[in-house]
């Protein structure tokens, strides 16, 4: 954790060298860019730990495995799609109702999609309980939702769905079938690239065993480790959200704002040009090192607001763009 003290001064200092319209406007923000780092790192380990909980104490927990595997799958593409969003600062996300009425959802969202989920043995058995007709309405049973299926069934579900589609003596059926293929997805996404993780029969199957255990279901065998830093992972995707090859070249361009903070922490001794031969050696203290981290964030935030880094940086938060910034 930086010295937050150091920080503000290295602000400060930034501020005073690039003073003019801009500087003279923005204040520091409790140096707000770290500390929404943090809290965005906190909201992600807390969906992680709603995810194992949501599978761990399900209140049909005590059904045997391939029975409880269906329950399994739908806290899964929940809370793995709301992980996805989460990190990507989305305010997107996806819940399990949890009801049992007939042709209920099972997992609904909040923007505007509603999912019915089977994980049935064989895609035969998926795809007709997922096209199971309505004789009151005339359509399907799940009519208007998204058709979830275990990964490795999708296409040959689809396919199982495409016979039933030539029944001419029944042609109400056959439409209910063709609803559902067209319907039929493997995980739960919205429109803006978020989505949850497929997950096959077995796996489901294994998490069911795995929930069931006095250890429980551990979100870290399967791909969902908790945070504890800026990880790389976090900073790819942000990358992925817009801090292209031209934002890079754009923060390199920063070099000699952030050359007169480093002339000035060797001028006050916070840098050891003597140690800098020598492998392994650290060259800069504590202090001088958060002082730099302020200087650059302001320098960063300058440039974002100047629009110097291109418009796909300022859809970003303005903090997680200047924390990617600064670790560039």
């Amino acid at each position: 954790m930086a010295d937050l003290s150091g920080v503000r001064e290295g602000w400060d200092f930034m501020a005073s060298l690039m003073s003019g319209d801009y500087s003279s406007n923005v204040a520091m923000q409790d140096f707000s860019y770290e500390t929404s780092t943090n809290a965005h790192i906190q909201e992600i380990n807390t969906a992680i730990d709603q995810l194992a909980d949501s599978i761990n104490n399900h209140p049909y927990k005590n059904l045997g495995a391939k029975q409880f595997k269906g329950y399994v799958a739908e806290e899964w593409h929940a809370g793995t799609f709301n992980i996805d969003a989460i990190k990507d600062g989305s305010h997107n996300r996806a819940n399990t109702l949890q009801i049992n009425d007939y042709g209920s959802v099972d997992i609904d969202t909040n923007f505007g999609k509603q999912y019915s989920s089977k994980y049935r043995n064989t895609p035969t058995q998926t795809a007709t309980d997922q096209a199971i007709f309505d004789h009151n309405t005339g359509k399907s049973k799940y009519y208007g939702q998204e058709r979830l299926v275990p990964e490795e069934q999708l296409e040959a579900a689809k396919d199982a769905a495409l016979r039933r589609t030539g029944n001419t003596d029944r042609p109400e059926v056959s439409a209910a079938y063709q609803e559902a293929r067209e319907h039929m997805v493997n995980k739960v996404s919205d429109n803006e690239g978020h989505s949850s993780k497929p997950l096959t029969t077995k796996e489901a199957t294994d998490i069911a065993k795995e929930a069931k255990t006095e250890e429980g279901f551990d979100p870290a065998k399967h791909g969902y480790e908790k945070l504890d830093e800026i990880q790389i992972d976090y900073i790819r995707n942000g990358l992925r959200a817009g801090v292209t090859a031209a934002t890079i070249t754009a923060v390199m361009q920063l070099t000699p704002e952030i050359y007169k903070a480093i002339d000035y922490l060797i001028k006050n001794g916070e840098i050891d040009l003597n140690q800098l031969g020598k492998s392994g050696a650290k060259v800069i203290t504590t202090s001088g090192e958060s002082f730099l981290r302020g200087s650059t964030a302001y320098a960063v935030e300058m440039s974002i607001q100047k629009g110097l880094m291109g418009e796909a940086i300022q859809q970003i938060a303005t903090p997680t763009a200047v924390g990617i910034a600064v670790v560039i």
